[in-house]
């Protein structure tokens, strides 16, 4: 597979629902991994707290899970947390930004991931497509 013709998959994909359903799978899992640690809980702790079994616990971090927005909101509420949603245009891209008040160190660490993913974000918003003629670095 071409670097070329792999872009056109990945563009293709994101035309279709069940790219966006597994992306906001993924958000969620992330956002729970990380209100997760700043509650300083685990898996099993947080297992424990809801009355499940901590494999299906891993299985909702994996994003395996087609969870409903109660089953989101009891997982979130568990480790101290809130679930925010947010709709916005198909063409409108989104940023968030949480303010922590009063935890340095997690903050911190928040930071640090912020700013790993700002890094991604703006390498996304500035990627140009190379010229039909252009050499293609081989990854492979």
């Amino acid at each position: 597979m071409t670097i070329k013709s792999y872009r056109a998959l990945v563009r293709a994909s994101k035309e279709t629902d069940s790219y966006w359903i597994e992306h906001a799978k993924h958000d969620f899992a992330f956002g729970l991994n990380q209100q997760l640690k700043r509650s300083g809980m685990v898996n099993t702790g947080l297992a424990k707290k809801l009355g499940v079994k901590p494999p299906y616990i891993s299985k909702v971090m994996r994003g395996d899970e087609n969870l409903t927005i109660g089953t989101m909101v009891k997982l979130i509420r568990a480790t101290g947390g809130r679930l925010h949603l947010q709709v916005s245009d198909q063409q409108d891209g989104m940023r968030w930004f949480q303010v922590v008040s009063g935890k340095r160190n997690s903050f911190a660490n928040d930071a640090a991931t912020f700013r790993q993913a700002q890094d991604a974000v703006t390498e996304i918003d500035t990627y140009q497509e190379p010229e039909e003629n252009a050499a293609v670095p081989n990854f492979y």
